[in-house]
């Protein structure tokens, strides 16, 4: 009887997206969130909703992705964030773990 995996939370998937780019020599930025007394915060200034991943890489691009679960949902700050970004001509993506296969395309640069 074949194992069925338990989904992936953001957080694994994440771990797994910022190693594939690292593998691949990719620039990282992720704003780190914090936990205090069971409330989750990002600290930054500016604009709430900024992608979870900025990558760059010399030759292949800036690019920015937000990560969710394959339920999660973006919210009205993270939908502005993705059409000001495409908007400025900028590379925005929304990645979810069934998105893997096209994730490893686009870090390993075959597809652009």
């Amino acid at each position: 009887m074949p194992s069925v995996m338990p989904p992936l939370s953001e957080r694994q998937f994440q771990a797994q997206v910022i190693e594939l780019a690292r593998r691949f020599d990719w620039m990282v930025f992720h704003p780190v969130t914090a936990q205090k007394k069971g409330v989750y915060a990002t600290f930054q200034a500016g604009d709430k909703g900024y992608p979870d991943l900025t990558l760059c890489k010399a030759g292949e691009g800036l690019l920015f992705a937000e990560l969710k679960t394959d339920t999660g949902k973006l919210s009205a700050e993270q939908l502005r964030w993705a059409f000001e970004i495409e908007q400025a001509g900028g590379e925005y993506h929304l990645w979810r773990p069934a998105d893997m296969d096209a994730i490893v395309r686009r870090l390993s640069c075959t597809a652009r």
